[in-house]
């Protein structure tokens, strides 16, 4: 229904929308979402109202993602070309796999495939649209990532058993790794970082804590020539405990500067 208002515009008054066994795919994020269920509503106007800026729909949605049940609640102010958008979306134990990296866009995908990042993630997303003609959606993404691993293709040293937090802002194309802690066979490490995606080409940035590492094969592997040659020289055995610390600009064949720092080597033999 409409109504004409002591301001001489007629405004929608009491707008209800109601969808079942719906689909869609976000354009920040193409993974479909399947089986949608969801509630429209209108919140009551105000005797001042005068334009469609008055107008807001509350929306509640549930659905599929994957094999994931997901929730998304927010709203639409002015609904049509130059609305505003709030919107807030949940989901649990997502698997951070080819699917979910697909989803992502041409920057996205190049930080998950530097990372070799997967595991089960549950997500917490804000997504905000400015009002005005063709204003971009950005989105706050908050990641909780358990039963996972990484292995940063610039230094190929497997961390798994992983937990921690990512975090992604697509306005400023910045992603954030913090408090990452797992293992390397009996190695326990720590890990925290980010990739600024702006400006570009975009750079990494990681640091990497071990302690009791053992001082094997794949610890040699994912050193830097420079480091694998002492190595060689040395031939050590034994365990170590250090920080490691990665510096990657995004461009074509750019070697990352690598940092060994805070060595400390013991039950060791050289």
């Amino acid at each position: 229904a409409v109504q004409r208002f002591p301001s001489g515009k007629w405004l929608p008054v009491s707008m209800d929308g109601i969808a079942e066994d719906a689909s869609l795919i976000f354009h920040k994020f193409q993974y479909p979402v399947t089986s949608v269920s969801a509630k429209l509503h209108q919140q009551p106007l105000a005797p001042e109202a005068a334009t469609m800026d008055s107008v807001v729909l509350d929306i509640i949605a549930d659905g599929m993602l994957g094999s994931r049940p997901v929730h998304g609640s927010g709203w639409i102010r002015n609904p049509g070309p130059e609305l505003e958008l709030k919107f807030h979306v949940e989901v649990q134990d997502l698997p951070l796999d080819g699917r979910f990296r697909d989803a992502l866009d041409e920057k996205g995908r190049k930080v998950i495939d530097s990372l070799n990042i997967d595991g089960l993630g549950s997500a917490n997303v804000e997504c905000h649209r400015a009002p005005g003609l063709n204003q971009p959606t950005d989105i706050q993404l908050y990641t909780t990532v358990r039963e996972g691993k990484v292995r940063f293709s610039k230094f190929p040293y497997e961390i798994s058993g992983l937990e921690g937090q990512l975090s992604y802002d697509s306005k400023a194309k910045y992603w954030r790794f913090t408090n990452l802690h797992g293992w390397h066979d009996k190695g326990e490490l720590h890990a925290g970082g980010s990739f600024r995606g702006l400006p570009e080409p975009g750079a990494l940035q990681l640091s990497i804590t071990a302690e009791n590492a053992s001082l094997d094969s794949d610890l040699f592997n994912a050193l830097n020539p420079s480091s694998r040659k002492l190595w060689t020289m040395l031939q050590p055995t034994g365990s170590v405990s250090l920080t490691t610390k990665i510096d990657w600009t995004s461009t074509p064949g750019h070697i990352p500067v690598v940092e060994l720092q805070n060595i400390r080597i013991f039950d060791a033999s050289i």
